[in-house]
């Protein structure tokens, strides 16, 4: 099947890469030139992928993936989950270029936190799969951080972490300027604002709804 896909951006490019990898042809399209020459320029390279082994385990295949505009450098990323000695194959193709490249390492147990994976004993609760401890979702809103410096993102991060925060969204959008104009009118008494306390208990309400229905099993009514 003949796919174009409009908007070469990022969703644009994994979808696409998705629907040539089912067997379509697929045309990306775009208006930005940076982004053009920058999938062209990864056009013709292809990092094979990988696979990874522990020693007396199964073989476990990794994708590899282009870390620059120029399609110059590719990498590929795997977490072992168990300590361990590994062996590993790599794989490159660029037309008729073949490199591959083999090495083994050794995994061991930092008893670092490790990646969140569901409680076997709770499916509602998670827990970090390295050290056992619970995993609470803490949060928080970063207004505008995209657009300090580099340092100063970095200072801000890390005072979170400190904090304990272990998920952060960044709002970085022009409506955040009316937004504050609404509250600020609102405060003066000179506008009224776009919602209100109760409209936030109303949504607390039907989160606690879906918890106590997902609990029961059962459709809770209000």
């Amino acid at each position: 099947m003949k796919i174009a896909v409009i908007g070469a951006g990022a969703m644009g490019s994994v979808i696409g890469g998705l629907l040539a990898k089912a067997g379509n042809e697929v045309t990306l399209i775009d208006v930005a030139r940076d982004a053009i020459d920058n999938l062209n320029a990864k056009a013709g390279a292809e990092l094979g992928g990988g696979e990874f082994s522990m020693e007396g385990g199964a073989p476990r295949r990794v994708d590899g993936f282009c870390d620059s505009d120029d399609g110059s450098v590719y990498r590929i990323r795997f977490m072992p989950t168990k300590p361990g000695s590994y062996s590993y194959t790599a794989t490159f193709r660029s037309g008729d270029l073949v490199f591959s490249k083999q090495g083994r390492f050794t995994a061991r147990d930092a008893r670092r936190p490790g990646v969140v994976r569901v409680d076997g004993q709770d499916p509602f609760h998670f827990i970090y799969e390295g050290t056992g401890a619970h995993y609470f979702w803490n949060s928080t809103t970063t207004y505008q951080i995209l657009g300090w410096d580099d340092d100063t993102m970095l200072r801000s991060l890390e005072r979170l972490a400190r904090l304990g925060v272990n998920r952060i969204h960044d709002l970085a959008h022009a409506s955040i300027v009316p937004c504050c104009a609404n509250l600020l009118a609102a405060l003066l008494g000179t506008g009224r604002a776009e919602t209100t306390g109760e409209d936030n208990l109303k949504t607390l309400e039907l989160v606690f709804g879906a918890y106590e229905s997902a609990r029961r099993g059962k459709v809770i009514g209000f």
